[in-house]
This record gives structure tokens, sequence and C-alpha cells, in this order.
């Protein structure tokens, strides 16, 4: 068995589950039947102060999983908490709701990263995408708004302004990238490669030529996700809590190193699992047929002394550009 980290890191902090989109391609519209919440302060510092020592040497905890984090009340006031005990964040989002107070707010608290993903270039399409909430003109002024208040700011902040490559966008990517083309090197702007998650059937929803394969997954080995009720699964693809390994409230050294994540890890490498387990439906399974033989990890660790100054362009590309289409 591949040994596991004896410093696992955060991966994802699922800061709410509610969603106000129906996005085409994500699980959470048709195939998460479990409770909404939003993650509690006490669920919050829990995670940090447990991952304060090593977080920050390795990757931005990400504040997102199942749902759109901006609507949690607290987020710049979580976002300032991780950064006053070293550990840096990150955060995805639709710009529908980052509106410029929400976004100033994240950047004055020390936000490390944010990914802003952009569905569409008219109303009508990205509706046609992520639902009838969707507004492209609210969505491009709140994107401006922020790269204007971050220039104003002088933030370290590293922007990533994506279209992920759905089958009813594929004819406004080039002109995505022109529109939002941007000489600030802390801004990257790409069109990335559709992913299916654990639910084969959302494939339909990919650009044919355009979805992502990726890696062989060995998450289960060095990182963890936690749900807003503070229950641990093994990954950033586990949408519904299918696969729950403990509770962060129980200590993260009695979870990680408990009898349930080293049956986990054990049936995982010597490819045991049920025949109806969550990660036999995923691309990143190691035995899966669409599975490359190489660690999808192995340009995406890093070590620095500022971890801020580490997330440029380059780094972005060498950690994820086998996802980006263009």
């Amino acid at each position: 068995m591949l040994a596991r980290s004896p410093q696992p890191i955060a991966y994802q902090l699922e800061l709410t589950n509610h969603c106000p989109y129906t996005c085409q391609g994500c699980p959470r519209t048709h195939h998460m039947h479990r409770p909404l919440g939003m993650m509690s302060p006490e669920t919050f510092r829990a995670v940090v102060d447990a991952v304060a020592p090593y977080q920050r040497n390795f990757w931005p905890m990400a504040l997102h999983h199942m749902g759109e984090a901006l609507l949690h009340a607290e987020i710049a006031e979580h976002v300032a908490y991780a950064c006053s005990r070293g550990v840096p964040t990150s955060l995805a989002c639709r710009p529908n709701h980052l509106t410029p107070e929400r976004g100033e707010a994240l950047l004055r608290a020390g936000l490390c990263m944010i990914v802003i993903t952009v569905d569409a270039l008219d109303t009508p399409t990205m509706r046609a995408i992520t639902g009838k909430v969707a507004n492209f003109e609210k969505a491009e002024e709140n994107v401006r708004a922020f790269l204007d208040v971050r220039r104003k700011l002088d933030s370290p902040t590293k922007v990533m302004i994506q279209m992920i490559a759905y089958a009813d966008n594929q004819h406004q990517w080039k002109a995505f990238e022109e529109r939002f083309a941007c000489s600030d090197p802390g801004v990257v702007v790409a069109v990335k490669r559709f992913s299916a998650w654990t639910v084969p059937e959302l494939a339909q929803f990919g650009a044919a030529s355009e979805k992502f394969l990726g890696g062989s997954c060995r998450r289960p080995f060095n990182s963890f996700v936690v749900l807003w009720d503070g229950r641990v699964v093994p990954c950033c693809r586990d949408h519904d809590g299918a696969v729950v390994l403990g509770n962060i409230h129980d200590g993260l050294d009695n979870v990680w190193n408990g009898p349930a994540y080293e049956a986990f890890r054990e049936g995982f490498d010597d490819d045991a699992l049920p025949k109806d387990h969550m990660c036999r439906g995923c691309s990143l399974y190691p035995w899966s047929p669409a599975a490359e033989k190489k660690s999808i990890a192995t340009n995406a660790w890093i070590e620095n002394e500022d971890p801020v100054a580490a997330y440029t362009p380059d780094w972005w590309m060498k950690s994820f550009g086998h996802r980006v289409v263009r």
C-alpha cells in the first residue's frame, strides 16, 4: 500500500452546500440529497487549527465544495482567521455573487487565490448552463470591479478567470479569451476541460473533444475534505457524503489514522472497493480504464516560504495545464 502522509492537508472545506445555481455539469443539481447548511465558526477553526503547522507548505485550503461559498456571511472572517494562522486559502465561485463589497473584503482578509467561472458571454447561454439566476452583464460587471479593487489595493491575490468547456459554450471560447484578456501576471484566463465528476451521465454536457480524463488519484493518502457539518470525506468528488470517514471534531489524527480511513485506503489501493463504490465512477480511480497511469499531483505540490507569491500563472499551468483546453 502507498504510504499515507503523516501530515494530511485540507483539500477543501465546504463553507456551505447552499447554491442558487443549477449547473448542467454539477452533481449537486440532481445527485446531491444530503441536508443543507452553513459551516460553523467552531468547525472551521477546528480544521484550520489542525492543519496550520504544515498546510502552508503545500496547498491553499479551498473554501468550496458543493455550494456557492460566497453565500456564507462570515467568509471574509474565515479567510482572515486562516491567514492569521498561516494557512493560505483559495476560493472558486461564480461572479454573480462576487459583489464589489464582498470582493474587497476577501482581498483585505488575505485570500490567496480565487477562481472565477464565467460560463458564457450572454445571459441566455449562461442560463442554459447554470440556471435562471445567472446574468452575464452582472457577472462581467462584478469580475471587472473585482480586478479594479485588486489593482487599487495592490493585492497579491492570484486570479483565475475560467470558462469550463461545455458543449453549449464552445462557440464562445475564443471570444471569452479575447474579452477577458489581461496583461497582469497575477491573472490567468483559460478554458478548462469539462469533468463529469463521479457521475458518468454528466459527460453529455461537456464539449465532446475536451473532457478531462485525469491522472491516477492519490488523495486518500495525502488530503481530505470537510463537509459543512464537520464530516470528513476523502476527496472533492464526493458530492453527497457517500464515503464518510469520521468527523473533524473527533480530532484529525483520530480520523486520519483511524480504522475507517485505513480500510478505505486498503480497498482503494488493492482495487477491492465495492462494485457500487463512488470511486469506481471516477476517471481518476487508478484502476479505471480512463485513468492515466501517473499521479495528478506530479506538478501540484509546492514548498515556499511565501505561498502567496508562489501562485503565479506558471504555477497554475504546471499544476492544472493538463485541464486547460486553450
